[in-house]
């Protein structure tokens, strides 16, 4: 694969494979991604649905697909989505894990409890592969937004039914409303899987509904702090290198949203190694097949390391094997 590792984040709004429009948007997402011969692919909300078809087409392309399980009665929850992480065969795999965070979400009407449920917390998967000797950690988040849910945690209750391999639980605080807890837990997950997995490096890319400055490229300071290890080096956020950077959403018929930064990426590399960020916006598609008018309402996430100074284009344009089906 060379010198320099490929990457891509991107969250293709809840892909699936039971109506037409979503079948069509599911052709042109995957034809748009297996043009290019990636080292490592992170989707963002692909549901039970879809993933039979995207394996298929992942091992057609050669690639491996790393995500959670997929629930045993899959005809009840064909809609659930989760993050699933493609990486090249031709990369060495050196570890994975996948996760689906629930806990339990209790919504108030005043003072008395209103309802209760099973709320999405994270959902991400991580793959660490060799890089020219160098072992590197790549990570793929989602962080839900919880509009109008607030949370109240007076005992553990998050659970992590899904995981593929071991995991220390994310224990709640002892009581508290709490507003960001998705992006700590994020931050939490992707550090201990570089932990777990002994690596040099690591790369997180996602879609962090945290992030909400309309009209601005958001720089979260923050948590780049909160990505520090051990060794005191903290999270690098990758910016564009454009003075008119591209939006990462919202694309399509969306209504009274304006374009945000929610999409980011985050590294923590060793020396010698840089990184750089490509934002491009989601393909079109002729409105009389999806209504939308784009593959996803997200724009997609470039990500090239190299040695420090080398930056070729990112993302290698490579000879269609045929149309996915």
């Amino acid at each position: 694969m060379g010198n320099i590792l490929h990457a891509t984040f991107w969250n293709v709004m809840e892909l699936g494979d039971k109506e037409k429009q979503s079948r069509t948007r599911r052709v042109h997402v995957f034809n748009h991604l297996f043009r290019e011969q990636w080292d490592v692919i992170g989707l963002i909300a692909v549901c039970n649905s879809a993933r039979p078809a995207l394996e298929e087409s992942a091992d057609q392309y050669g690639y491996e697909v790393i995500s959670p399980r997929r629930p045993l009665d899959k005809a009840s929850r064909p809609k659930e989505a989760c993050t699933v992480m493609l990486v090249n065969r031709d990369r060495a795999l050196l570890n994975v894990d996948a996760t689906h965070l629930v806990e339990q979400r209790m919504i108030w009407d005043g003072d008395s409890l209103h309802s209760q449920r099973d709320q999405l917390l994270l959902t991400a998967a991580g793959v660490t592969i060799d890089f020219e000797g160098i072992s590197l950690a790549v990570a793929c988040v989602y962080t839900p937004l919880h509009r109008e849910i607030e949370l109240y945690r007076p005992t553990p209750v998050v659970s992590d039914p899904s995981s593929i391999g071991k995991r220390r639980r994310y224990t709640p605080q002892e009581a508290g409303y709490e507003q960001d807890v998705s992006t700590d837990t994020a931050v939490a997950w992707a550090n201990d899987f570089q932990h777990a997995s002994a690596a040099d490096g690591l790369i997180v890319g996602g879609d962090w509904n945290a992030l909400s400055e309309r009209a601005l490229q958001d720089h979260r300071p923050d948590i780049e702090r909160s990505g520090r290890d051990s060794t005191g080096r903290a999270w690098r956020q990758l910016l564009q290198e454009r003075p008119d950077p591209v939006p990462t959403y919202s694309y399509g018929d969306r209504v009274n949203r304006g374009y945000r930064f929610i999409d980011q990426v985050y590294t923590r590399l060793p020396e010698g190694l840089d990184a750089r960020l490509d934002v491009t916006p989601p393909p079109a598609i002729d409105k009389s097949a999806v209504r939308m008018g784009f593959a996803s309402d997200h724009a997609q996430l470039r990500v090239e390391v190299a040695p420090t100074r080398t930056h070729p284009d990112v993302g290698t344009t490579v000879q269609m094997a045929g149309a996915c089906a």
